[in-house]
């Protein structure tokens, strides 16, 4: 692979589950939708949240916590 790019960061901004994981679901015509969340997006390099953000979003953090 070309490892010459550099790591992406990422701000997250929602720390809901769905915002941190991803969500799948079906667009308007019933096709399968994959929306990526701040872990996938981030995908190797940075994942930044504000510690506030997660202490009001108690499911997001237990989210986190199993990915990590």
């Amino acid at each position: 692979g070309d490892f010459s790019a550099a790591a992406p960061a990422i701000f997250a901004h929602d720390a809901s589950p769905a915002g941190l994981c991803g969500e799948i679901g079906h667009d308007a015509s019933g096709r399968l939708m994959l929306k990526p969340g701040a872990l996938m997006q981030a995908n190797g390099g940075y994942l930044v949240i504000e510690a506030w953000r997660l202490a009001a979003e108690p499911q997001g953090w237990a989210a986190l916590a199993r990915a990590l």
